[in-house]
């Protein structure tokens, strides 16, 4: 795991004439951040037991204003970083996405683990302070982790739920009499294309004026789900 000295003025004047690091003392105490990246499985944003850890992901440190990059290290086959060397002052992390994943909500559980990564997989700031204990949370804070989901499609995750709630209406193989309607079943580029109004009609109550399916029964709460991650992470395909 990777370990960051932040140099002072007088260490890098040093190192500039040609001088060892191990010549220079260090200073008495340094700060911890650190903890884990794992597969938030249902996206709740709790570390739910089961859900693996993922390893490879990039962390990066910054500054507290999130403007200076500081370094940056990967996740183990543990899905642990480790910053463990940091002189007193105020940090934001960011963790870069891995391919075809997003960031999950934060969770909310009481006495779990939540999610400290927001959308973009940034950190609220952090603060250090190596005048503090060791067993206090500004001087060594090692939960500060974030969960990731495979990013929601149409094709895996929408399209079944509409072909089993909504095709007798919105397919392109609709009868006549519904000619006129939006396809959007078996059709990405429609659907994406009124994606928000598809969340908006299938969240309505159920017996509400527009609330799809038409006549029908309201869909589950978890399938309403799956199509507001689906806006929420972009109408992908």
């Amino acid at each position: 795991m990777k370990t960051l000295t932040l140099l002072s003025a007088a260490t890098a004047l040093l190192l500039l004439n040609g001088c060892s690091t191990t010549d220079v003392a260090p200073p008495a105490q340094y700060g911890t951040i650190g903890d884990k990246v794992w597969n938030d499985a249902n996206a709740n944003g709790q570390q739910d037991a089961g859900e693996a850890p993922i390893a490879g992901v990039k962390v990066v440190l910054y500054d507290g204003a999130g403007s200076l990059k500081l370094d940056s290290t990967t996740t183990s086959s543990a899905g642990a970083y480790l910053y463990d060397k940091l002189i007193a002052g105020n940090y934001k992390l960011r963790f870069v996405a891995p391919a075809g994943m997003v960031s999950t909500l934060t969770g909310t559980g009481s006495g779990l683990t939540n999610s400290d990564a927001d959308k973009l997989g940034w950190t609220r700031t952090v603060t250090i302070d190596v005048s503090k204990n060791l067993t206090d949370t500004l001087h060594v804070n090692t939960a500060l982790d974030a969960g990731f989901r495979p990013q929601t499609s149409y094709a895996k995750d929408v399209n079944p739920i509409l072909v089993a709630n909504c095709a007798f209406c919105h397919s392109e193989t609709s009868g006549a009499a519904f000619a006129a309607r939006v396809k959007h079943v078996n059709n990405y580029a429609n659907a994406k294309g009124i994606g928000a109004a598809i969340l908006d009609r299938v969240s309505r109550a159920q017996g509400a004026a527009g609330m799809m399916p038409r006549n029908g029964t309201r869909l589950s709460e978890d399938k309403i789900a799956v199509i507001r991650r689906w806006v929420e992470d972009g109408l992908g395909e």
